[in-house]
């Protein structure tokens, strides 16, 4: 605490409360935490979560619709039974072609006439980042590629090595410019850290696939796991770096200007300099902001129980598309 003249220069939880808050609902606090999509369908629910997302999509359509839905679907897939379809990145890549083929069906109704083509224009975002990016581009490119490989082991095992190879040149690039470079940002580490997720789960499927030996993958959650723990403080560092103090009419009165944003609220304290409450209310609201982010649960993504992370090893569950 610093004293300041007859009281203490301290912002108060709840000043700080409100100015997180009012950030909050300008939109303007960044948000990095992994899109629960890939948090879903990269699990050990994730065959139990596909299938209820396969029943949900259908319960909204008529029986035409459903027949149409689960037709197209064969068409795209090349047959209704799909090797390791409900685990791991194929379960994440079905999840995607059922939210596709549902949308199409709904457009045309009951005709099985237009045909869905997954090499169709691309979605702008993918799992809360840009398909622009270059990581981006490399998760959108196999997930619309595999399902028509699925069903072929020798194929599938040579496309997973190729983009496992270019994801990692590709990751340790963006780690680089972020830690050494100065390119850290909110859209950096949300790129990094689903990329990261996204290249685990690559690997794993390597191992299923009997193509890298286990050794391989828990190597890769190891480094992983360590390299988050050091953005994390690089983003904390570039969240204070970020946070500035502007002028603002009135005396005695402070706003804080966001890394992520415009003008984000402001405080006002009579009892001291605008420079302390400033240094003070800043590490308060990074702290805050930090908080927000969840990154326990994204930590925890990298650090699987070792028996949690043996029975990811042992799924092997296909996807039936079966009528209703």
């Amino acid at each position: 605490m610093i004293p300041m003249g007859r009281g203490l220069c301290l912002p108060s939880p709840a000043t700080v409360h409100q100015l997180f808050s009012v950030a909050r609902d300008a939109s303007i606090i960044p948000d990095i935490s992994l899109d629960p999509v890939l948090t879903t369908f990269l699990s050990l629910d994730s065959s139990a979560a596909l299938q209820h997302r396969y029943g949900f999509l259908q319960r909204g359509m008529s029986r035409e619709q459903q027949a149409a839905f689960r037709q197209s679907l064969i068409g795209e897939l090349g047959g209704s039974r799909v090797t390791y379809g409900g685990v791991g990145v194929i379960a994440l890549a079905l999840s995607m072609l059922f939210d596709q083929v549902a949308q199409h069906v709904r457009v045309q109704g009951s005709s099985t006439e237009g045909h869905l083509s997954t090499q169709g224009p691309q979605a702008m975002m993918i799992f809360g980042i840009s398909t622009s990016s270059r990581i981006g581009q490399l998760i959108n490119s196999y997930l619309r590629l595999i399902l028509g490989i699925a069903n072929n082991q020798e194929t599938m095992a040579e496309t997973t090595e190729l983009y496992d190879s270019l994801l990692k040149l590709e990751l340790l690039d963006h780690y680089e410019r972020m830690i050494n470079k100065k390119r850290m940002s909110s859209v950096s580490m949300q790129q990094w850290l689903a990329g990261a997720a996204f290249h685990l789960h690559l690997r794993l499927h390597q191992v299923r696939l009997n193509s890298v030996p286990l050794g391989s993958a828990k190597s890769l959650r190891f480094s992983y796991k360590t390299g988050l723990n050091h953005l994390i403080q690089g983003y904390a560092a570039y969240l204070r770096r970020n946070i500035q103090e502007t002028a603002a009419p009135g005396p005695h009165h402070t706003a804080i200007n966001a890394a992520s944003g415009p003008k984000e609220t402001s405080a006002t304290n009579t009892t001291c300099s605008s420079s302390v409450l400033f240094n003070i209310s800043l590490q308060a609201l990074v702290t805050r902001i930090i908080n927000a982010q969840d990154l326990e649960r994204n930590r925890n993504f990298f650090i699987y129980r070792e028996k949690a992370f043996q029975n990811l090893l042992r799924q092997r569950e296909d996807f039936e598309l079966r009528s209703n």
